[in-house]
């Protein structure tokens, strides 16, 4: 029997650090990202509580970096249609004027820009409520938070294996 009840305890332990389950509050500033964690996570269910009277949005980007990217500039070729006009005076002085069809050729550059990475979810909370959702969020590159008013977001996760 005390074996049986050994292998039963063993095997309860491993399963719960297996699986095992998170709860973490967040409390955030408004406009200001916040990164919750760089590992792959698979999220539950998301709190959020907003602490001001103003209506609260807050979004979820799969980033351990932030909320945006950058576009480097770059050069490109470009080319149209045109008319190539010659105009020159022959031996009489009267002036000449040649018009032909031609492809004008050259260069642009498109300057470096930046981007918000599209959130992976997003959430608008009336003030001084809370809204609580069961979701299926995985990530890949982690987590990271913002919203646009002080809140308390609380999240129900567990690594991803």
């Amino acid at each position: 029997m005390k074996k049986f009840f050994a292998i039963l305890c063993a095997l309860a332990l491993s399963h719960t650090a297996f699986g095992q389950y998170f709860i973490n509050a967040y409390s955030t500033t408004g406009g200001t990202p916040l990164t919750v964690s760089s590992n792959n996570l698979i999220i539950d269910t998301i709190t959020v509580t907003a602490a001001t009277a103003n209506l609260t949005t807050a979004k979820f980007y799969d980033s351990a970096s932030g909320t945006n990217y950058v576009a480097p500039a770059y050069t490109y070729k470009i080319g149209y249609p045109t008319n190539i006009t010659q105009v020159f005076t022959n031996e009489s002085n009267i002036y000449i004027t040649n018009t032909y069809k031609g492809w004008y050729t050259g260069t642009a550059t498109t300057s470096a820009s930046t981007n918000e990475i599209p959130p992976v979810a997003t959430f608008a909370i009336p003030g001084s409520t809370q809204v609580s959702r069961n979701v299926r969020i995985g990530t890949i590159q982690g987590l990271t938070l913002l919203t646009d008013q002080n809140a308390v977001i609380t999240l129900q996760y567990r690594l991803a294996q």
